[in-house]
């Protein structure tokens, strides 16, 4: 998704999280994002055994294109990200032993 949007090529906020009252429409890097934005668990209680879900991890980000009014959520889900990273590198694998 991440080459999509800068193939857009637009200024992309995110809202922070209430735990940042220095944010302020900064440019921050990749590295910088994992402290502004929730977590999934951030608004669940834990439930019979779902407190190590892997799950919980993901990142809940608020998004808008800068001097845009309109908003939108993105959830990551890291776990369908791993499979389709390991789906598409069997995928290049598997044409590669073809071309041989």
């Amino acid at each position: 998704m991440s080459a999509e949007l800068r193939k857009i090529n637009r200024p992309l906020l995110v809202r922070a999280n209430n735990s940042d009252p220095a944010a302020d429409g900064k440019v921050v890097g990749r590295d910088a994002i994992d402290g502004l934005v929730g977590r999934f668990a951030d608004n669940l209680a834990p439930v019979n055994g779902s407190e190590n879900a892997a799950w919980l991890g993901d990142r809940i980000l608020d998004l808008c294109w800068k001097d845009s009014t309109d908003e939108w959520m993105l959830i990551e889900n890291r776990e369908l990200s791993r499979e389709i990273a390991l789906d598409a590198q069997r995928t290049a694998e598997a044409e590669a032993g073809a071309r041989k």
